[in-house]
């Protein structure tokens, strides 16, 4: 089964591929971004930064890059953390990094 959403006509579909990057929101705060594995139970972020600090566009600004959004990145060992505890995840572009 897919997911698909529909938003004002457009039909949208899930992708989770991997090797692509995605935002991952934990309580208190923490954002993750990495490649996102998931069994089920878990959620595994691998090759990961800790986004620390981000200065302008609010968190739309930092979907969009971490350049242009004045992130500071410190590069962390693999996260791995009980499904139920992500906030929200967000698929991001390539080239994220340097956006």
């Amino acid at each position: 089964m897919e997911d698909k959403i529909t938003i004002n006509g457009d039909e949208y579909t899930k992708s989770e591929k991997p090797g692509d990057l995605t935002l991952v929101a934990l309580p208190h705060g923490f954002i993750f971004v990495g490649t996102v594995e998931r069994d089920g139970q878990t959620v595994k972020v691998s090759s990961c930064v800790n986004v620390r600090a981000w200065k302008r566009g609010g968190l739309g600004g930092l979907t969009k890059g971490a350049a242009s959004s004045g992130a500071v990145l410190d590069p962390c060992a693999t996260v791995e953390v009980a499904e139920s505890a992500v906030v929200f995840m967000c698929p991001l572009a390539k080239g994220w990094i340097d956006a």
